[in-house]
């Protein structure tokens, strides 16, 4: 990018305000080219007035996109997950390009963020435009983005769990009721045999799936092994981890993708699968389309929140669409079944155990 006053060359890495020319300070913020009163405008101005440092912020973007596309849940939803994906630093690092050199850029991020995440690549140059246009990048470049990025075909894989049939929609009736165990709150999902399944009412704290992005499944993950470590001994006294049974969990493949889930564990503690989130918390038939997502009447539901009423992303142990990703359940209720890289510390845990009553 150069200055339009002096014509300065004006590349810098995201994180230098170059919003200012340092030789002769002339004004060189982007200017939004989207109508007056749009979704994408209300975005850009709330943007330019946090800052460049904006877009490295991911739970003020997070907030922000939650606040302005309340009418549009699978925009929103897919936004959330490409500021996750650090689809909004890649597109200040555009910023910096002459215009000839931006389209090609845009498209190359629409392919990044969808092979990354498992996102249909419409609703994926659906979300670059937008966070794009956010940003300060001119409506030119997106023009023609849609062709210039191929749809490929869906991955589907034959499951025994998805050619089943579902349940019908229903509430849940277990799942109203909690009680306390140690240090926290839990939420009843089922009573079998003289033990209950539990799942902490709320956000138990921070925590990665593993500490590297490296291919891993539920049995090999640093996660796995600090619920079943620390966080079972710190949390329990010696009466209460009497009580805790410690069960065979099943680590299925991924219902829509195929990805391994590895071989199957003996927990005491562990968190819910995709296939457990859908039969405890609802089904409204969407588990069996294979669409990525999982948004529906059950959102609400399934929202996780901490002591002060903050809402954020929780973990669940399903391999995602590769087996650098795991499922999780997203900060407005929706499921994403293509999963969340391992190695991000934004997660949050929701742990769960049987017990016996």
């Amino acid at each position: 990018m150069f200055c339009s006053m002096c014509r300065a060359n004006l590349t810098s890495p995201v994180g230098v305000s170059l919003s200012v020319c340092p030789f002769c300070n002339t004004d060189n913020s982007p200017k939004a080219q989207v109508p007056t009163g749009s979704k994408e405008a209300m975005l850009y101005e709330h943007i330019k007035f946090r800052g460049h440092r904006a877009y490295e912020d991911k739970l003020f973007l997070i907030s922000l996109v939650s606040d302005i596309f309340t009418d549009n849940s699978k925009l929103k939803t897919t936004l959330k997950i490409a500021i996750n994906e650090g689809v909004a630093v890649k597109l200040a690092n555009i910023l910096i390009l002459d215009e000839s050199e931006q389209k090609l850029a845009v498209t190359k991020a629409v392919t990044f963020f969808s092979e990354e995440s498992g996102v249909e690549i419409v609703r994926a140059a659906e979300a670059v435009r937008t966070l794009g246009l956010g940003i300060g990048l001119p409506e030119s470049t997106f023009q023609g983005l849609s062709e210039d990025t191929a749809t490929p075909p869906l991955q589907t894989y034959s499951s025994p769990i998805l050619n089943s049939p579902q349940p019908a929609p229903t509430q849940m009736t277990t799942g109203n009721s909690i009680v306390r165990f140690g240090r926290y709150d839990w939420r009843v999902l089922e009573r079998r045999n003289g033990q209950a399944l539990l799942l902490c009412d709320k956000i138990v704290e921070e925590h990665w799936y593993h500490s590297e992005y490296v291919p891993i499944t539920w049995e090999g993950c640093a996660l796995r092994r600090y619920l079943n470590g620390e966080f079972y001994n710190k949390n329990f006294s010696d009466n209460e981890k009497s009580r805790i049974s410690e069960r065979i969990v099943i680590n299925s493949n991924n219902p829509w993708y195929g990805t391994n889930g590895g071989g199957n564990t003996n927990d005491r503690i562990f968190l819910l699968s995709i296939e457990e989130v859908v039969r405890y918390f609802g089904d409204s038939g969407q588990f069996a389309q294979g669409k990525g997502f999982i948004t529906d009447e059950y959102n609400q539901a399934r929202i996780a929140k901490d002591d002060q009423g903050s809402a954020s992303w929780w973990w669940l142990r399903s391999p995602g669409h590769n087996s650098r990703r795991a499922a999780a359940v997203l900060v407005d209720g929706s499921v994403i079944v293509s999963g969340l890289r391992v190695g991000s510390a934004a997660g949050v845990v929701r742990p769960a155990l049987w017990l016996n009553l």
